[in-house]
This record gives structure tokens, C-alpha cells and sequence, in this order.
């Protein structure tokens, strides 16, 4: 019953293989299910395969054609190219050891990798930066709160999150530990400060949203933890930056994405 499955006859006749390729050439995820690029996807693909080319041969006969791919992180790409170069099936054995080997129960990690609102590149990307994150603690909690998602544009959302969380591990300040404080995800550092890391276009405030932020950081504070940085991706409204700063976060900053690109 998972739809991200591929067809056999596909499989026999190399269609997969070369969309897997074609989508890492471009840096998109090849299991998309946004119709026009998946269905330009599948053609170019199967152009590939019947006239015997290779994807990298493909795009050499089309000027100024090969995307650019972002990578934040090492675990990142080392995610995409795991896409590029395995089956569905296969992706999720080694992703199923991998979790396990992080300490996940087989029972939680099943919850996660049979949750169909996660293609296999959003699943593959999320299991690999949370490997990347050796020696931190609290990743099971993170694999909790991700296999509960219910919707395909949450699973993305949250896979974006874990990447975001692993890069700025890797580049900017190094976590011991990653809490999560209701639906929340918060990065410990050595000194036992708070880090909140979120992958927003925009953040505004709004009165119902004021309540949830002042109830999650008191939970911050009465876990016994200080509260540092607050960083967005996108944009923070004027007001959201003087209420988080008055209940005592450090600092708030925003276009963190920008930051870590030049790291």
C-alpha cells in the first residue's frame, strides 16, 4: 500500500534508476507529487532509457540544463545520493538500520518508516541527518514526534526541520542534546543553553500564538534549561521578536538559511 513504490516493469527497464538519477542531477526529490514535474520527470526518463543514454549524457546534449544543488550538510547529500542509488525497498532496510542503530525501538521505527505521508527521499533525508548527528542525545524523541505526522506537507515540513537542526549542528554551534518541548524542537548546547532552530517563511504574532510560545518556554525554563538564540529561516515580525526577547529568549534573528549557506 505505499504509493512510492515502484513498478516492476519500470524497475526491469531501467525507468527507475534513471529517474532516481535525473532528479539528483536536478536536486529534486524524484518520488514528487507535484504533477507537473513529476510527469516531466517520468517522460525525460523514459526518453533516456530508449535512446539508450545515461542521465549525465542526457543533459550534455541540452545547454545550460544541469541544476545546481544546495547542500547544507554533509549528511545531506550523503541522504540524497542514498535516493539516487537505491530501491524504495532497499531504502527502507537501511534506513530501518540505521534507526536502530541511534537506539530506535523496532516497533517506533516501523511507526516512522510505515508512515506513507513520507515518500522515500523525505524519509531516507530525515533518518540520514539524524544519523549525522552522532552522540546527540534525545534523537529518539525526534523520530517520535516525526512519525506522527499526518499529512504529506507535514513529513516535508519536518524533514526540513531535522535537516535544518543536523546543519546547524554541523556549522554552527554543536548540540549535546535535542529536546522536544511539546510540539517543539530545541538543540541543548555544552553549556545547557536552549537553541530554537525553526524553518519558517514567516513568523508573525498573532494572540493565540503568544499563549503557545510563553507556555513553551516556561517548559524550556522549568526543565532546567537557559534560553539562548531563537532563529528562523524567513522573516520574524517586529512584534514576535520584542515578545520573545521579553520572556527572555537571548536574541532572535531571521534568514538563518543564508547564514549556513556561506559557512
Amino acid at each position: 500500500d505505499d504509493p512510492s513504490q515502484e513498478n516492476v516493469a519500470k524497475t526491469a527497464l531501467g525507468h527507475a534508476t534513471a529517474r532516481r538519477n535525473l532528479a539528483y542531477q536536478l536536486g529534486v526529490n524524484p518520488y514528487t507529487r507535484y504533477e507537473p514535474l513529476e510527469v516531466a520527470l517520468s517522460e525525460v526518463s523514459w526518453a533516456a532509457v530508449g535512446g539508450g543514454l545515461t542521465i549525465t549524457a542526457a543533459f550534455r546534449a541540452i545547454n545550460n540544463t544541469a541544476g545546481s544543488v544546495l547542500t547544507r550538510t554533509k549528511t545531506a547529500n550523503m541522504g540524497r545520493q542514498l535516493v539516487r542509488d537505491n530501491s524504495p525497498r532497499k531504502l527502507g532496510n537501511i534506513n530501518m538500520e540505521t534507526l536502530q542503530s541511534m537506539g530506535v525501538r523496532e516497533d517506533l521505527a516501523e511507526s516512522l518508516l510505515n508512515n506513507h505521508r513520507y515518500d522515500p527521499e523525505s524519509e531516507t533525508r530525515l533518518v540520514s541527518a539524524l544519523a549525522g548527528m552522532e552522540k546527540v542525545s534525545g534523537r529518539v524523541d525526534v523520530v517520535a514526534l516525526s512519525a506522527l505526522v499526518s499529512s504529506h506537507n507535514r513529513a516535508e515540513e519536518m524533514r526540513d526541520w531535522v535537516e535544518l537542526l543536523a546543519a546547524y549542528h554541523e556549522l554552527k554551534t554543536p548540540a549535546r542534546l535535542l529536546v522536544v518541548v511539546s510540539s517543539a524542537i530545541f538543540l541543548i548546547d555544552s553549556d545547557n543553553t536552549a537553541h530554537g532552530v525553526f524553518p519558517t517563511d514567516y513568523v508573525m504574532w498573532t494572540a493565540s500564538g503568544s499563549v503557545d510560545v510563553e507556555r513553551v518556554t516556561r517548559k524550556v525554563q522549568a526543565m532546567g534549561y537557559k534560553l539562548g538564540p531563537i532563529h528562523a529561516t524567513g522573516a520574524v515580525e517586529n512584534r514576535m521578536t520584542k515578545m520573545l526577547t521579553d520572556l527572555g529568549w537571548s536574541s532572535v534573528t531571521d534568514h538563518l538559511e543564508d547564514e549556513l549557506r556561506t559557512q
